[in-house]
């Protein structure tokens, strides 16, 4: 259950209100933290549909529609017009969504697909996204292949060997599919105003356990966007709940008749299950589970001795983590237990309440009914790498669960670890049934919220913390509809759950807001009680945290089945609670907030039940702080205001003028965070209709390189207007305003999505980064230079020095010189400085040495040195953003025929060219194509014994076919992974030469005393002239 990382979102809430369509919500998004167009975010109204019944397919409704309301999403014809139909999702069995893509020539623009909710009788329920206003790409041809973007997602992901076989499909997109189910096709990614083309690569690697979503830049195949899809936690004698439980504790037989579609193996439509205990992630002759006898798999579970261990009340331990192959015991039985829980979580899912259908995009082999993709069963991976360290799990292979989630079509893979004590119990993964329905509920919520291509849109903070949350919900809500717990909303905290989630949580999910009770204890950071929403980022010391804050949804949520059941009575309550929360997060906007969900789960009470439960969704999420006036700035907000008001019945007007630079900012985007969202017109105004009341935040930007700019508690009156004028400036150096890159050091491209653009993209979230002038290369300082888009008279640069969040501070920039030109050929020095520690994660200001510099077309950033020291002998550097301010350079007027006169004052120096006025952008050179990868060798020069290994170090033999430099890192898997030595050195072509790795301290005594241990050795090369690394990967095993 890893946390993914988002490289930028910008999100914003969405409003649900009686208002026409006119009035509703219009959104700021754009996956790289600049807008791509100004669009509506969400069009909904109070009484669940937008229109009336209408004739003809839900297809034709739709696009009607959207011609007729195209202003109010900030489109025009021909914007909808270049709206694709690209897939078609089923909302319930009475409606569907309809997932439009804005396509150039059949390439769609990555982030902006706008989805429409029809009804079968032709209503239109909702409309959200985020289409961009002419977003054209200025070619649809990339300077690089799909095989080199293939290339560089591996090498981001540290996966070593070829992708596999290419094979090309074609089309518009020009998808080509490699081994392995990694597959690459052409997207648009939103820049500036306009969009670049790139390659949106699905990056599937089971051998690694690898399965992310990847766009990288179609000129350098730079990483642009990165999100990991994995969310990591006949008869059966199975347990129907988990061993030892007052109800469903005993084995007993189940019937795997309608499951099973293999005789000899644990294989049937719904799931491949076998102990991977070696985690290669294919099932080896031996690691099938065969009929115990006939066609029956009757293998109860044998109790395992595990003295000073914790085990299961009254049933014991399944294993003993100290003892070698001591799992094996129980090991066809946890794989048994696993397809049980798989196939009963897929039938449950596909009751009518719930309806995670074939044609919501289910997993089975085979879609009976024909609609949604088949072949998309789930590859389960029992006792998930027992057996990777001399008969144990290594350190990495316990106390987890995971679950990688690829569009429809292809394959889900869950895996399920060797759980231990310390901290938690010798058992297999198996026993508990949440952590096996929580980890198919992620395969639910990440084929649902998802974007036009069908990958899933869970990304930050908020999103992630709601995936753990929904996973915990289902899985507990399944577990009480069955009767394996008993919830009682007398005796708060008493939903304990099952054995192995009860650990990993903080207190059950049960326990309401302000109760004093010793099972509901909260944490030392949150308090007692249930949590609220403004103890997002606080349960625990670390901070923000998926699983953590997903406590909040889930306890939420829970309040809410609970206070429907009270309402409508158990069964049908529990029955209403499932159909709205699974209805919103199919209606739900892309990266959505606990607040866009909410506001999903009203539009879902809206549309499908008319309203009815409208009012008790209000009270539930206020009671929580997700009030009308809560507040998050986007999905990755870890400090959300909390509210705990109620919808107010008034409404007033907020309008005013944006400027930026002295001049009128227009398609600017404005957002009040109880959701509604407007934009600027050509002179600068907006104007909102709003619920009365005081807004937390009311946010400007960043929009087309304008600089966002926030403006708090805001207050709207009843009946009347409040004017908010805002000036804020324009960042000449952002891609927002047009600038580009004109040059950068050899070298520089890391290709890991650390490329020069992410510093001058207006998100301090990314960084460029790359070799740093210490290095051993004797290349000097490194610089960026920038072309801005029309000459400037800056007045003011500013500089952030924070990293990239993959790396340490020792990265971030120290000493530096800013250089500035007119025509790109001769540089001035225009200031310098030197950063400290303590200026890092923050933008300062430099103070120009001139104070203003005219006339400004080129600015060149200079590296002199960074913070180090380097722990890891990278000798790297990452900057975070630099941003430029002014005005436009005008040119002086020419001066008058004749002689004598007055003298003229002194002017800026004006751009070459007979044009009295800057001339027009000069479209960027032509991006060369990057040296490929080094070809290398790898192989251990000599196999030592461990006591020679500890004295002398590791020699290993690396041969490169050019010029490269090779850097190893020797790791050892029964430690956790422990780096146990680093070594750096430069290769000549063609030679081989011996790197030879010593053993830290820490390594040497971790390997004192053992008979044996496998260690493993990457080797990263890169080529002297710069481009992709290449790395080998080889696992060696040691021994006295």
């Amino acid at each position: 259950m890893p946390t993914p990382r988002v490289l930028a979102t910008t999100v914003a809430a969405a409003l649900l209100v009686a208002a026409p369509a006119s009035a509703a919500a219009r959104p700021d998004f754009d996956a790289h933290g600049s807008a791509a167009g100004a669009s509506a975010r969400t069009l909904a109204a109070a009484s669940g549909a937008l229109t009336g019944p209408s004739p003809g397919s839900a297809a034709d409704v739709a696009r009607s529609y959207l011609r007729r309301e195209r202003a109010s999403l900030g489109l025009d014809a021909a914007d909808v017009s270049s709206l694709a139909l690209a897939r078609t999702v089923a909302l319930g069995p009475d409606a569907v969504n309809l997932h439009f893509a804005d396509e150039q020539d059949g390439v769609p623009l990555f982030g902006s697909d706008l989805r429409v909710a029809v009804a079968d009788d032709g209503r239109v329920l909702s409309v959200t996204g985020a289409p961009a206003h002419d977003a054209a790409a200025p070619t649809l041809t990339p300077h690089v292949s799909a095989a080199d973007a293939v290339a560089a997602a591996r090498s981001d992901a540290g996966l070593s060997g070829p992708a596999g076989a290419a094979s090309e499909v074609g089309g518009a997109r020009s998808e080509t599919r490699f081994g392995g189910g990694t597959t690459a096709k052409l997207v648009r990614f939103p820049w500036g105003d306009a969009s670049i083309v790139a390659w949106r690569v699905l990056l599937r690697d089971d051998d690694a356990g690898a399965l992310s979503d990847y766009v990288l830049d179609g000129r350098w195949a730079t990483v642009l966007y990165r999100h990991s899809l994995v969310d990591s936690a006949a008869t059966g004698f199975t347990f129907p709940a988990w061993p030892g439980n007052a109800v469903g504790g005993t084995q007993a037989d189940e019937d795997f008749t309608p499951w099973l579609t293999d005789s000899t193996r644990l294989l049937g439509n719904n799931t491949h299950v076998w102990p991977d205990i070696d985690a290669d992630e294919s099932p080896g002759p031996l690691e099938e589970v065969p009929p115990s006898s006939g066609s029956d798999y009757h293998y109860p579970l044998t109790p395992v001795a595990s003295p000073g261990h914790a085990c299961l009340t009254g049933v014991g331990c399944t294993w003993d983590s100290r003892v070698p192959d001591s799992w094996r015991t129980n090991l066809a039985q946890d794989a048994t237990q696993v397809f049980s829980f798989v196939n009963r979580m897929h039938d449950w899912l596909m009751q009518p309440s719930i309806g995670f259908t074939e044609a919501a995009g289910n997993f089975q082999t085979v879609n009976f009914t024909g609609q949604g993709k088949g072949g998309d069963a789930v590859l389960g991976k029992a006792s998930y790498g027992a057996d990777t360290d001399d008969g144990l799990p290594a350190g990495r292979y316990q106390n987890n669960a995971n679950m990688g989630t690829p569009p429809d079509g292809s394959a889900p893979t869950m895996r399920m670890y060797m759980w231990t004590d310390p901290p938690y119990a010798d058992v297999h993964g198996g026993v508990d049934p949440a952590i096996v329905l929580h980890e198919y509920t992620h395969g639910l919520s990440n084929r649902l919220v998802i974007d036009a291509d069908g990958i899933s849109t869970l990304v930050g903070a908020q999103p992630g913390a709601m995936g753990e949350g929904w996973s915990d919900w289902y899985a507990l809500d399944y577990i009480v509809a069955h009767g394996y717990e008993t919830d009682d909303p007398a005796q708060p905290g008493s939903l304990a759950g099952a054995p192995v989630l009860t650990m990993l949580r903080s207190q059950p999910a049960d326990c309401p807001v302000g109760v004093s009770d010793p099972r509901c204890p909260g944490t030392a950071t949150a308090g007692p009680g249930g949590y609220t929403y403004g103890d997002f980022g606080k349960l625990a010391p670390r901070g923000p945290e998926v699983h953590d804050d997903g406590e909040i949804w889930t306890e939420t949520l829970w309040d809410l089945r609970t206070r429907l059941e009270a309402d409508l009575g158990a069964a049908n309550g529990a029955q209403r609670a499932r159909s709205l929360v699974t209805r919103a997060m199919q209606l739900s906007s892309p990266y959505p907030s606990f607040l866009d969900m909410r506001n999903a789960i009203l539009r879902a009470d809206a549309s499908f039940f008319g309203g009815a439960d409208t009012d008790a969704i209000w009270e539930v999420f206020a009671a929580r702080g997700m009030g009308f006036f809560a507040s998050a700035a986007n999905a990755i907000d870890t400090t959300p205001i909390e509210d705990f008001s109620l919808p107010p019945a008034s409404t007033g007007t907020l309008s005013g003028r944006v400027t930026a630079a002295g001049e009128a900012a227009a398609g600017v985007t404005v957002t009040v965070d109880a959701g509604a969202s407007t934009v600027t017109g050509a002179d600068g105004r907006y104007s909102l209709e709003l619920p009365a009341g005081t807004y937390p935040r009311v946010t400007f930007g960043p929009t087309n390189g304008v600089d966002g700019l926030t403006v708090r508690s805001v207050a709207v009156p009843a009946g009347g207007t409040r004017t908010l004028d805002a000036t804020t400036r324009t960042d000449w150096l952002s891609t927002g305003s047009g600038a580009t890159i004109a040059s950068v050091s050899p070298g520089a491209f890391s290709g890991n999505g650390a490329g020069p653009l992410q510093a001058i993209d207006q998100n301090p979230g990314t960084a460029w980064a790359g070799p740093g002038p210490e290095t051993a290369d004797d290349e000097g300082p490194r610089q960026l230079t920038i072309q801005l888009a029309r000459a400037i008279n800056v007045s003011a640069v500013t500089i952030d020095p924070g990293t990239d969040p993959r790396v340490g501070p020792s990265w971030a920039i120290r000493e530096f010189r800013i250089e500035t030109s007119t025509d790109g050929v001769a540089f001035t020095p225009a200031a310098g400085g030197a950063f400290t520690p303590a200026d890092l994660g923050s933008p300062h200001r430099v103070a120009l040495d001139a104070g203003t510099v005219p006339a400004v077309r080129y600015l060149r950033l200079v590296v002199l040195s960074t913070q180090g020291p380097f722990s890891d002998n990278s000798g790297a550097m990452a900057v975070a953003e630099i941003s430029a301010y002014g005005t436009p350079w005008v040119a002086p007027a020419p001066s008058p025929s004749g002689g004598g006169g007055s003298t003229q004052a002194p002017q800026p120096v004006p751009e070459p060219g007979p044009s009295p006025e800057p001339p027009a952008l000069t479209p960027a050179p032509v991006a060369p194509v990057r040296p490929p990868a080094p070809q290398a060798t790898l192989r251990v020069a000599e196999l030592p014994k461990l006591g020679a290994l500890v004295r002398r170090g590791l020699p290993l033999r690396v041969t490169c076919a050019t010029a490269c430099r090779a850097r190893v890192v020797v790791r050892l898997p029964f430690a956790n992974g422990l780096v146990a030595g680093v070594a750096q050195r430069d290769l000549a072509a063609g030679r081989a030469a011996t790197v030879r790795v010593k053993l830290r301290r820490g390594a040497a005594k971790r390997l004192a005393g053992r008979r044996s241990a496998r260690a493993r050795v990457t080797v990263q090369l890169t080529g002297r002239e710069g481009g992709p690394a290449r790395r080998l990967t080889q696992t060696i095993r040691l021994s006295r």
